[in-house]
């Protein structure tokens, strides 16, 4: 199989990768990429894959690597063994998924009511709501940078957050603890009902 049609096969499984396979893809190709700020401005398999190909590190050994932890049906990859993913330390938000059971992926137009809210809402908190959804600093900086209003700000973390969540990984959790990390219980309480 050639790099390409490998690659084209890593996409497209990719579309199936959780947040914590990718956790798991970011720690077992860190020492690789070996640069905190690319890691941190990884929300995908294809952001890895940009990040290893600017280190020029990215061969066929490498995707079937990816591709063996994505763990496709039918995978052509069977000498590979996925590592456990119990030896990472994950996220907090990550690890604390299953206490609410919110992960069923709510209605569009729902989504879209919860999110005016919550950008109507928030204001200048809203630095604390995206650090508690992992965007790290140089990604609050640059949407501060980009955008005036705190409203603005807002959609665009929750825009990223939905692409970095997307699928049957999407779920309410992480956003809920975000709201109570930003002091903003009564806009939890609000949320919830309204799930």
């Amino acid at each position: 199989m050639s790099y390409t049609q490998l690659r084209n096969e890593v996409m497209h499984y990719s579309a199936l990768c959780s947040i914590q396979t990718l956790n798991l893809l970011k720690h077992l190709f860190a020492d690789r990429v070996n640069s905190i700020r690319r890691l941190d401005n990884v929300y995908n398999v294809g952001d890895l894959l940009n990040a290893l190909e600017k280190r020029n590190i990215v061969d066929l050994q490498c995707l079937s690597e990816i591709l063996g932890v994505l763990n496709p049906p039918n995978s052509r990859q069977q000498n590979y063994t996925q590592p456990a993913a119990n030896n990472i330390d994950l996220n907090p938000h990550i690890r604390n998924v299953t206490r609410e059971t919110l992960t069923a992926e709510p209605d569009v137009s729902r989504r879209k009511e919860i999110y005016d809210i919550i950008c109507s809402e928030i204001g200048m908190k809203w630095k604390d709501f995206a650090r508690s959804l992992n965007f790290s600093e140089a990604n609050v900086q640059e949407v501060e940078e980009t955008d005036r209003l705190f409203s603005d700000r807002l959609r665009k973390v929750l825009a990223c957050y939905e692409n970095m969540h997307n699928g049957a990984n999407w779920s309410w959790t992480p956003v809920l603890d975000a709201l109570s990390k930003c002091r903003r219980n009564d806009l939890r309480k609000q949320i919830q009902t309204m799930i």
